[in-house]
């Protein structure tokens, strides 16, 4: 009886940190709506490889309007990314079972 009662806890304690996880990404997503971060990991040692050379060394960006980068530009990186995402409707579930 207290090991069902020690199960159900383990459950919804499981079930409480994914919620919260959930919740946690959500958050991100929105947050990014609204927000450009300041850089990205790819910028970030970008910059310490550059400061190797040079401490001094800065990066400078300045972010774009979705509806101002070429569309060209955007199925380009979606192709990058999945060579088959035409052909599906965002997953790959064949990928997924595996």
């Amino acid at each position: 009886m207290w090991v069902l009662r020690l199960l159900k806890i383990v459950v919804l304690a499981g079930a409480a940190l994914f919620a919260l996880y959930q919740v946690g990404l959500f958050i991100l997503v929105l947050w990014y709506g609204f927000y450009n971060p300041s850089s990205t990991a790819v910028m970030q040692q970008t910059l310490r490889e550059l400061r190797r050379d040079n401490p001094e060394a800065q990066l400078r960006h300045q972010w774009v309007a979705y509806d101002q980068i070429s569309t060209h530009l955007k199925r380009a990186v979606v192709a990058s990314e999945d060579s088959n995402f035409i052909n599906h409707s965002g997953v790959e579930w064949q990928d997924i079972r595996r």
